[in-house]
């Protein structure tokens, strides 16, 4: 019996970034949720359980309140700006993001949280 298969969301503001998260992280073999907005995100890690959340630091209406909430080493923020943060985050990817750091980022995130 093959293991149960990691879900990952993805929040990111960009349409086109979203969708190629989307696609890379799916054939790795992640089950992908995605969403373009910070209340979606917000929706989403209040009612369902991710392996590892990418969220774009730089998509408006994200607050650090409910972060904080869900910010437990399985976050990875995706920021085009250098981004310091004392949030418990698992690391902070800058773009124009490398896709091989990124999913191996992805990875060592879901080490380390599981």
């Amino acid at each position: 019996m093959s293991a149960p298969r990691k879900r990952v969301l993805v929040a990111e503001g960009d349409q086109i970034i979203l969708v190629l998260l989307s696609h890379i992280l799916t054939r790795q073999g992640y089950l992908v949720d995605t969403v373009a907005t910070a209340d979606e995100a917000e929706a989403r890690l209040m009612g369902d359980h991710y392996d590892a959340v990418l969220l774009d630091a730089d998509m408006p209406g994200w607050r650090m309140e409910w972060l904080r909430e869900v910010a437990d080493g399985r976050v990875i923020i995706l920021s085009g700006k250098t981004l310091e943060t004392d949030l418990p985050v698992g690391v902070v990817i800058r773009k124009p993001i490398e896709f091989a750091s990124l999913l191996e980022t992805v990875a060592n995130c879901l080490t380390k949280t599981h």
